[in-house]
């Protein structure tokens, strides 16, 4: 069949047919707009203990001569309350809303272990005759900071939260935007003893924590408040976003109360609010960020009251909003699981420590794994670099296990510092690990697809909320010898009770769960909130043999087991001791019969560098800026960092050390990479030595030994790898001193 159209018709027809694809595409991208956009609740309930506060737009009064009926009635249909309530002007940004109290109210308190739900109804009225109804649910609770630790319904609480969860992290849409989902996955978190998640703007996952008693940190978690503004480039301590914020700041909190925070301030599980996350906090744009964040936190606190504010997540460090809150990746993109050890001392790792604020980390651990257990190696990114760090060059086939280790491990010193150093530090209030819990993703049909990896388990265990945890420094120890273990209870229990009548049990297992030594001790009544020590000394049996055993332990109260948790132990028996120094002394003397004498001509001579003391300045201010860069300096203790380089380098000076420096760097920069062109005069290599050299890749060489392990300078011009000397404690005066006559050694 063939069509023919006149050239008027035609253009007629395509004028047409554009039209309807415009049309088309508009109703599409509204209908994707209305399913991912959340829409704000006619009516917010903002609630207390004894009372509600009831906000909704003026738009909704049908005439100024109408009444209002308000009325709360419970799961059960019991009235909690009804009668007539006169709405007045609101406190809210834009002035378009009005409120109305009911006060000195009696109900059943929403809790995670009782999360009791009323029915907000409200009634406009003409003359008698009801016009409109409007419905919303109502939990009573109390959420609030009292100096520096969080308080709900007026009991202290700890916040034992996970930061990654759904939606908007790759599950089919249809799917995780569905509330059967919602509810198995905050169901399995609940089982794990998880007490808070962070989540964006989805009404189904809000739902279903309200009805669940799961809390939840929401709100603005990006660098940009309102459109923001231009900003233009900014020099950057660490990787701050910088989206701006309105300069009439009252726009932004309009923003705020309106929009971003508004559509979801209804939902009693809501606990905590994030204003910004990551925008920068030193430098001028810190300076205008701090302003604008007191100014707008001090009106969004008379709006809503029944809630905490974080103003900027991760790097704010308190000084604006209700939380000291600190992003810190310990044990994955730089330091050590053991690093969270700092958190017993905030001035260590708050540069502008002082406010008396509940402290948190809302982002840590890390240990980012795939669908195959192993670590994700993704390009121009820090995960490469950390995945060498933690599981190296093991075979492949080890790697998912290995990756599971470590991330189970860093969870458990992350969150058990935290509740352990309490007793030590006792703004220590929440801990919410940024880290991936299930194997599957975007390729999952139900949430039983998801497939949990090993470190929920180590969730369950360290979320309990009465925790037994271990304290050992003795992880590998000879058969016959004492372990001196100490064992930390914590009471953090769900229906907020003292622990009575407690005694603690501990066992050492061999790896068939065998028990080999058993004995238990009594201890004192353990208020809620509040931790009890005991150091307890183990003398091993001295005939175990070599091999994995457990130290494990279990918390009884009043006759019923709240606690259970266990320390991994290496035992080695006396053969064992004398295999291995058989085995290094073969290793030793396989080693030396590889080695050929040289014998020199001459006296080896140091080469002089033009303007040497320049040269070492620019490398080693270079180095700082890149480990800077890349998250290896903490920002918190940049000073400290500075004043140590500022002493190496006079030190390196006095000593007449440069030209050596330079040397050992220019050695590593020749080992890492060999044809550098910046290496050979006039960037030519000779052929005599290029045939010498590896196509491609590095010359291996070692990563720095002995004394100059202690020195920063040679940290920063990578002549030592993997040892921060300053995060690990190391004297520069091992490496040289101005009161030692030096005889320099620096070995790769």
């Amino acid at each position: 069949m063939v069509f023919q159209i006149t050239g008027l018709k035609f253009k007629f027809m395509k004028k047409i047919l554009i039209q309807l694809i415009v049309i088309f595409s508009v109703l599409v991208t509204q209908a994707q707009n209305e399913e991912e956009t959340l829409k704000p609740s006619v009516l917010i309930p903002f609630t207390g203990m004894d009372y509600v506060r009831v906000v909704f737009s003026k738009d909704l009064i049908l005439s100024p001569s109408n009444t209002f009926k308000a009325v709360l009635k419970s799961p059960d249909e019991k009235i909690l309350w009804q009668g007539e309530v006169k709405p007045n002007t609101a406190v809210n940004e834009g002035g378009n809303h009005l409120a109305f109290t009911i006060a000195n109210l009696k109900p059943v308190l929403w809790s995670p272990g009782n999360p009791y739900l009323y029915e907000l109804i409200v009634q406009q009225l003409d003359k008698g005759v009801v016009k409109q109804t409007l419905k919303e649910r109502v939990g009573f609770r109390s959420f609030e900071r009292r100096g520096g630790n969080f308080f709900l319904n007026g009991k202290p609480l700890f916040l034992r939260g996970i930061a990654i969860n759904p939606p908007g992290r790759g599950i089919p849409s249809g799917l995780e935007n569905s509330r059967a989902f919602a509810l198995d996955y905050v169901k399995f978190m609940k089982s794990i003893n998880v007490n808070m998640i962070r989540i964006p703007d989805a009404e189904e996952w809000y739902d279903v924590c309200d009805e669940l008693g799961m809390m939840v940190f929401g709100g603005n978690y990006g660098g940009k408040v309102a459109g923001g503004e231009k900003v233009e480039a900014q020099t950057k301590v660490g990787d701050e976003t910088d989206g701006g914020f309105p300069a009439d700041y009252d726009k932004g909190v309009e923003w705020y109360e309106n929009q971003k925070l508004g559509l979801i301030a209804h939902h009693p599980g809501l606990m905590v609010y994030a204003m910004t996350n990551e925008t920068p906090f030193a430098g001028k744009r810190g300076e205008l960020w701090e302003k604008f964040l007191d100014y707008a936190y001090n009106k969004l606190k008379k709006w809503d009251e029944t809630r905490v504010y974080i103003a900027n997540a991760g790097y704010g460090y308190g000084k604006s909003g209700d939380i000291t809150d600190i992003h810190r990746y310990w044990g994955w993109y730089y330091s050590s699981p053991f690093t969270f050890l700092n958190i017993r001392d905030e001035a260590k790792i708050n540069p502008y420590a002082g406010k008396h604020q509940p402290l948190t980390f809302t982002e840590c651990v890390g240990n980012y794994t795939g669908p195959d257990g192993r670590y994700n190696l993704t390009p121009a990114h820090k995960n490469p670099s950390s995945q060498l760090a933690w599981t190296g060059h093991a075979a492949q086939e080890l790697q998912a296990q290995l990756a599971d280790a470590h991330q189970s491990f860093t969870f458990r010193q992350a969150t058990e510092s935290f509740r352990q150093l309490r007793s030590v530090n006792p703004d220590l209030s929440g801990v919410f690990p940024f880290t991936i819990l299930f194997y599957n993703w975007n390729t999952i049909q139900k949430f039983a697809d998801m497939k949990p990896k090993p470190v929920t388990e180590q969730v369950k265990i360290s979320y309990q909320p009465v925790l037994l945890s271990w304290e050992c420094w003795t992880p590998n120890v000879y058969a016959g010898s004492v372990i001196r273990p100490i064992a930390h209870i914590i009471n953090d229990a769900n229906d907020f009770t003292d622990l009575k009548k407690v005694r603690l049990i501990f066992e050492i297992r061999d790896k068939a769960q065998q028990i080999l030594f058993s004995d238990s001790t009594q201890l004192a009544d353990i208020p809620y909130y509040s931790t009890a020590q005991k150091r307890l000394e183990l003398k091993l049996p001295l005939n175990l043999v070599s091999g994995k055993y457990q130290l494990s332990g279990k918390v009884v109260s009043d006759g019923v087991t709240v606690s259970r948790n266990f320390y991994d132990l290496f035992i080695a028996d006396e053969i064992f001791t004398e295999s291995v120094f058989r085995s290094c002394l073969e290793n030793i003397h396989a080693i030396t019969s590889w080695v050929e004498p040289i014998f020199l001509e001459s006296t080896p001579r140091i080469p002089s560098y033009p303007d040497e003391w320049n040269e070492l300045l620019k490398r080693s201010t270079a180095g700082f800026q890149d480990k800077l860069r890349r998250g290896m300096i903490p920002v918190e203790r940049i000073k400290e960092y500075q004043e140590r380089l500022v002493f190496e380098l006079k030190v390196i000076r006095t000593m007449q050390a440069i030209s050596y420096m330079l040397l050992f760097s220019d050695v590593v920069r020749f080992c890492d990479d060999p044809k550098n062109p910046d290496l050979w005069k006039e960037g030519l290599i000779p052929p005599e030595i290029d045939a010498m050299l590896p196509e491609e890749g590095k010359i291996l060489r070692g990563t720095g030994r002995g004394s100059v392990g202690g020195s920063l300078v040679a940290w920063l011009l990578n002549i030592t790898q993997g040892v921060d000397p300053l995060r690990f404690d190391l004297l520069f005066e091992r490496f040289l001193d101005v009161n030692r006559v030096p005889k320099m050694e620096l070995g790769l």
